[in-house]
């Protein structure tokens, strides 16, 4: 990191690849997934997104074989879990979680020719992700509220998603007079 062009090499993919990624991900899905389950489940189903969002790279990026497959697959998840907690532990933002993403993902890419260093980074974000089990409860994975877009919204036996959309509509009314 002491050389300018590793610094470029860091600064170039947060406006292109941290931001968008996590724009979508914790800016957008998590929150919007929180305002209606907990931030547990939340990000269970966000994994199972995001683990289908790097199947393709499979192809052209990775050279992973047999276990290394299950190792991806729970890193993925404890990644996903420790961002959640980043994400409601600074109250949603977006840049802090960028900036995580992009730094864990400059130093896998350092290592990725010292397999060492990657396995270590993710075993840290697999420790990182059962300590926040272990500490907070699923509703937040958190010490603070879980951060949603919208009002928490009760799950309800509705199956027709036009009159959901009216009982969340009726719901923000209540929210908005009070």
């Amino acid at each position: 990191m002491t050389h300018p062009v590793n610094l470029l090499a860091w600064l170039l993919p947060i406006l292109f690849y941290g931001f968008g990624e996590e724009g979508g991900w914790r800016g957008y899905a998590l929150p919007a997934l929180q305002a209606r389950y907990s931030a547990f489940k939340s990000t269970a189903i966000l994994s199972v997104i995001w683990i289908g969002w790097h199947i393709p790279s499979f192809f052209y990026r990775y050279e992973l074989k047999g276990m290394a497959y299950i190792g991806f697959v729970l890193g993925i998840v404890a990644g996903a879990i420790w961002l959640t907690f980043l994400y409601n532990y600074t109250k949603g933002s977006t840049l802090a979680v960028s900036l995580w993403h992009l730094t864990f993902n400059f130093v896998s890419m350092m290592g990725k020719n010292e397999l060492v260093l990657s396995a270590v980074i993710s075993v840290l974000v697999m420790l990182l992700a059962a300590l926040v089990l272990i500490k907070y409860k699923p509703a937040n994975l958190s010490s603070y509220e879980k951060t949603s877009l919208l009002p928490e919204v009760p799950i309800s036996n509705v199956s027709d998603p036009i009159a959901e959309m009216k009982i969340i509509a009726r719901n923000n009314e209540k929210e908005r007079s009070r």
